[in-house]
């Protein structure tokens, strides 16, 4: 929105038709830099959303509902997708990697009691 200017202006210039937008990061380091999570994939700004470039995820498809940049590494960028899963890159989003799997944890009964178990 410009100041003084009382509308409000879709930024998709990049993006997929029918992107929706699960999550918005500023870089805490230069705010002209913009990360965004959608339900195709990850994308970023370098001038505050005048432009999107898709990021190069192992799943470029993938449903992205977080992202953030590691507040004591400012070059290390998390995005975390449904269902379950995590990617990070150490140099800005250029390149990523799919960290494991966290463990899903059960909850079953034993004749001692609950039990759980990863």
């Amino acid at each position: 929105m410009t100041a003084g200017v009382q509308r409000w202006e879709a930024l998709t210039n990049g993006l997929p038709d029918e992107t929706r937008v699960h999550a918005i990061t500023v870089h805490p380091a230069n705010p002209e830099v913009v990360f965004i999570g959608t339900t195709k994939g990850a994308f970023r700004s370098a001038d505050r959303g005048g432009r999107w470039e898709r990021l190069a995820l192992p799943d470029p498809e993938a449903d992205i509902w977080s992202i953030t940049v590691d507040p004591t590494d400012c070059r290390t960028v998390y995005a975390g997708c449904g269902p379950v899963g995590v990617y990070r890159s150490e140099d800005d989003g250029d390149h990523w990697k799919k960290l494991p799997d966290p463990p899903i944890l059960t909850l079953s009964r034993a004749r001692s009691g609950p039990n759980i178990s990863p």
